[in-house]
């Protein structure tokens, strides 16, 4: 979920969010966070994810900016 989802709110935002989270999840082979419901809510309203540096800067500039908070 994207972070606003949490405090029950949506916006165009929600869907860059997912879009980023799917795209990561290409690049990287696995989701950019792991954990319990509680820890998955709370990283994804808190945490950046780690980003792979041997991505193409263009990919990770793109990624950062779908996954901002």
């Amino acid at each position: 979920m994207a972070p606003e989802q949490f405090a029950g709110e949506t916006s165009l935002s929600s869907d860059y969010y997912a879009l980023g989270v799917v795209t990561y999840e290409l690049l990287h082979g696995a989701p950019p966070f792991s954990g319990t419901a509680g820890e998955l809510a709370r990283r994804h309203q808190t945490d950046a994810p780690l980003i792979d540096d041997r991505l193409d800067a263009g990919w990770r500039e793109l990624l950062a900016g779908l996954l901002a908070k």
